[in-house]
């Protein structure tokens, strides 16, 4: 019983743009009725964003590389309209982490992410910044937006336009309702 005032009072704090926060091996979670979109902003860290039935965003810390210098991960909702899942390091140190994401199919993702790699799947739209690595985006309903600058780009199963733009590495998009390179710097393009 304790456990589940516990998880009501966070939740209630949420609501009203407190948010909350887990360490390493710890998991946070909102609900997400009627929010369109969550922000992620995980400069460093690879990451793993599912569409998942329901109505909550679930974020947790996988893996990390050094153990003294773990993220923390701050989930909040701003403005009753966007959630923000923001990953902190202690003492600016960054440390390779893997975080797992999992979001309501009917949200939006707007990422921006530079750790060595990025896999979204079964979300409704995505926007994409994405400093390094590679990068995977597949089953979305909607437009995908990718600004990369560097790493291969794998692009399937899309209902709307996949619009890229690529400072360096191949481009793979198949099954997609359009594609717009708008910019490639180098590497191979294929669109099927």
């Amino acid at each position: 019983m304790k456990a589940i005032m516990q998880r009501t009072i966070i939740i209630g704090i949420i609501a009203l743009g407190v948010g909350c926060s887990a360490p390493l091996g710890g998991a946070t979670s909102v609900y997400a009725v009627g929010l369109p979109m969550l922000e992620i902003n995980a400069r460093d860290s690879a990451l793993w964003v599912r569409g998942s039935p329901g109505d909550q965003i679930e974020a947790h810390v996988e893996g990390v590389a050094d153990l003294r210098h773990p993220p923390t991960l701050e989930l909040s909702v701003e403005g009753g309209e966007v959630a923000v899942l923001e990953v902190r390091y202690p003492d600016a140190l960054r440390s390779p982490t893997s975080i797992v994401v999992t979001v309501p199919t009917s949200m939006g993702a707007l990422i921006n992410a530079g750790g060595d790699y990025l896999d979204v799947r079964g979300v409704d739209s995505v926007d994409i910044a994405d400093g390094r690595g590679d990068l995977i985006v597949g089953g979305v309903v909607g437009d995908v937006w990718i600004e990369d600058a560097g790493g291969d780009i794998f692009v399937s199963d899309v209902g709307g336009v996949v619009s890229i733009r690529d400072a360096g590495g191949d481009i793979d998009v198949t099954n997609a309702g359009g594609v717009e390179v708008i910019e490639d710097s180098s590497g191979e393009v294929t669109i099927d």
